[in-house]
């Protein structure tokens, strides 16, 4: 007998990477901004949605893609605090797994999560019908690797208390990025 969509719902424990500014003031449990000021890939502007890595070179992919550069195409300095994280979820759906994709009708896996309205939509209907937890997604940066993910958390189905679901943090590097001298 084919499982149901809903018995593809699993607990998912395990470390994940973050990062944050380096100089920062807040915590990295304080997630009063996160998904809050615009859309992201995996979620609509509002939606409080936390994006975690696999790894930190995948937290590091992720961040190279949107490395801020001045009105004259310059890169901008940063520093940035990856912080390793333990993460305890009751109820995720792995969007790399074919039984999870022919569900959703995506045989189109891994390139249709280029386009952000089809991982909106996908991600949308899991957080809201299913109250989903969280969402392991192919990490942008690395398509075509299956292994590097990304965790894709929304807030609003878990503990108001983020400690409940990220219990452990460690800080494991600080990572700086310098425009080259003219």
């Amino acid at each position: 007998m084919a499982a149901a969509l809903v018995d593809l719902v699993r607990p998912w424990s395990g470390r994940a990477y973050r990062h944050i500014p380096a100089d920062g003031r807040y915590d990295i449990r304080d997630l009063r901004f996160a998904g809050r000021r615009s859309s992201g890939r995996w979620h609509w502007r509002g939606q409080p949605t936390l994006y975690l890595a696999s790894s930190p070179a995948v937290a590091m992919s992720e961040f190279a893609r949107h490395l801020a550069v001045d009105r004259g195409g310059a890169l901008l300095p940063a520093r940035r605090a990856v912080y390793e994280l333990g993460v305890q979820v009751e109820r995720a759906v792995d969007l790399r797994d074919p039984l999870v994709l022919a569900h959703v009708g995506r045989d189109d896996a891994p390139g249709c999560w280029l386009d952000e309205r089809i991982a909106r939509a996908v991600a949308t209907f899991f957080r809201d019908s299913l109250d989903v937890q969280a969402l392991l997604v192919p990490s942008v940066a690395h398509l075509d690797e299956l292994e590097r993910f990304n965790l894709v958390c929304f807030l609003e189905n878990l503990p108001d208390n983020p400690r409940r679901f990220l219990p452990r943090a460690r800080r494991r590097a600080t990572v700086e990025v310098e425009p080259e001298a003219p």
